[in-house]
């Protein structure tokens, strides 16, 4: 669903309330994108805006406030008001030129925050070159426009999933924020001074779609003995973080066409953060209904038993779950309505978790899409039994990009 309604003068306003102003929305955010642009060509500094390329010809802005923006289109030109530099901010965000990276998973912490974080994709590093290109006649911002006017006018493909009353996007979202906080550092909550979302430090890392690992034919030195238990990956397609949720969730490219993911990696690789970005992505995007289940908490239980008797009462916040309310919830499965985001398969209680997830995707549950997290140990030690799911290993921080980035941030 679009955040905006359209007016016959052309403006917008968001649910919120805020109007948009998209004619005085170009020229500000020509002065203010000139302004950024100047800031990391000349490698300026600036105590209230942080901005630099990353990932090729994508320009980050990892800290900034309105009024450090304002300071900096008064630096480079024209001098813009900070309520100026809003409008602008956010008509590019409605046009999906910018991505907002603030707290994407809480529009509470869009509102609160002083601090703006947000990301744009050109097509070089060239100033004028990427100037030319969103603000020419026809260029990308006359293209979003008239593409987010046409939207306007269409029904939305899917409204908010509801059904029997039950706003099932919402309680999703809402079970989410749960277990993004059960599943988080809780250095992260620690000060309240200090407090910062998780988006803000998140390094996005790429990952890489696996092959089987490769067996020794040749005899083995005892001395090289361990070779035999490090996995070999051959690369058979990289994706950046962003080209993944694009591809492979969105679109579902691959053998599954993205029905049975595994995210696998070391501990500590960032495999549960990695999900987290996916259901928020998926909710955002209004995908389907993401529903997350930290394997740990089955305790016994199938897939099946723990939404059922679990998640679902937790979900509806009920003491007993009527049979109504059972059939609506399987009938969400059935109509192909949910992603069982499926959190660290390695911390079950069961010595074959692999194989236990396999015969539990069955009945109703089987028509979700699953994306699957896993240590790369006992996925290897019983890959056979998901074989039908695509593989993918989160790579390391790049050395020393993204390692210094993630220590700035």
């Amino acid at each position: 669903m679009e955040n905006f309604f359209l007016f016959d003068d052309g403006t917008y306003m968001e649910r919120k309330g805020r109007n948009l102003s998209y004619d005085a929305g170009r020229k500000q955010a020509k002065i203010l994108l000139c302004a950024l642009l100047s800031f990391v060509e000349n490698s300026g500094e600036s105590k209230d805006c942080k901005a630099d390329w990353q990932a090729g010809t994508e320009l980050w802005v990892t800290h900034s406030t309105l009024e450090g923006l304002a300071e900096l289109t008064k630096r480079y030109n024209d001098s813009l008001e900070p309520e100026a530099i809003r409008n602008a901010l956010n008509c590019l965000i409605s046009l999906k030129i910018l991505q907002d990276k603030r707290g994407q998973t809480n529009a509470k912490t869009r509102t609160n925050s002083k601090i703006w974080l947000f990301a744009l994709k050109f097509p070089s590093i060239d100033k004028e070159e990427n100037l030319n290109w969103l603000f020419k006649q026809g260029g990308e911002w006359d293209k979003c426009r008239e593409a987010q006017k046409n939207n306007s006018a269409k029904v939305p493909k899917t409204a908010k999933e509801k059904s029997q009353g039950v706003d099932w996007q919402e309680i999703c979202g809402t079970m989410l924020e749960k277990h993004k906080r059960l599943t988080t550092n809780e250095l992260l909550f620690a000060d309240d001074e200090m407090k910062f979302e998780l988006e803000e430090i998140h390094v996005p890392l790429a990952l890489v779609e696996r092959n089987k690992p490769k067996k020794f034919s040749e005899d083995i030195s005892p001395e090289q003995g361990s070779r035999l238990y490090e996995p070999s990956y051959e690369e058979k397609q990289r994706f950046e973080h962003q080209a993944f949720l694009e591809q492979v969730i969105n679109d579902g490219v691959g053998k599954t066409q993205g029905h049975r993911i595994a995210l696998i990696g070391e501990p500590g690789a960032g495999k549960t953060t990695q999900l987290q970005t996916i259901a928020f992505w998926i909710l955002k995007n209004n995908l389907s209904l993401p529903i997350w289940i930290s394997l740990a908490d089955l305790q016994g239980k199938s897939v099946e038993n723990y939404l059922l008797q679990d998640w679902l009462k937790n979900a509806l916040e009920v003491v007993r779950v009527t049979e109504q309310q059972e059939n609506t919830f399987a009938d969400l499965f059935k109509n192909n309505r949910v992603w069982l985001l499926l959190d660290a398969a390695d911390e079950m209680s069961s010595l074959q978790p692999l194989t236990d997830i396999s015969q539990q995707l069955t009945g109703w549950v089987k028509n979700a899409r699953v994306v699957l997290t896993c240590r790369v140990n006992v996925w290897e030690a019983n890959a056979n039994a998901l074989e039908n799911f695509e593989t993918y290993r989160l790579l390391n921080f790049e050395y020393p990009q993204q390692v210094q980035e993630f220590i700035g941030r």
